[in-house]
């Protein structure tokens, strides 16, 4: 009839074919399973690892971003009380017009 999945898997591993699995066979089915558990640890480890840095990219930007909103509104605030005088190449108060 037709092998299911477990059945399939476990005819990998009787390599003398006699449809037992003797210790050796079992012996090579743990060793493999836990190398693939210790792969997927590992995978997990990165994976928690990239979330991380995706979170501390986010903040970065968002701290990038809210610098760039102060220094808009400090260039604002500056050039509205002040002008540069094209004579002297000063920048000056626009209320006293003393050079800054």
């Amino acid at each position: 009839g037709k092998l299911d999945e477990t059945e399939m898997m476990m005819m990998k591993y009787d390599k003398n074919g006699d449809g037992t699995l003797d210790m050796r066979e079992v012996h090579k089915i743990v060793r493999d399973l836990l190398v693939q558990q210790k792969e997927l640890e590992n995978e997990r480890k990165t994976i928690l690892n990239m979330k991380k840095l995706i979170i501390c990219l986010v903040v970065f930007a968002k701290i990038l971003t809210l610098a760039m909103l102060g220094v808009s509104f400090a260039a604002a605030v500056i050039a509205k009380d002040t002008r540069a005088d094209s004579v002297t190449s000063s920048l000056n108060d626009k209320n006293t017009n003393k050079a800054l």
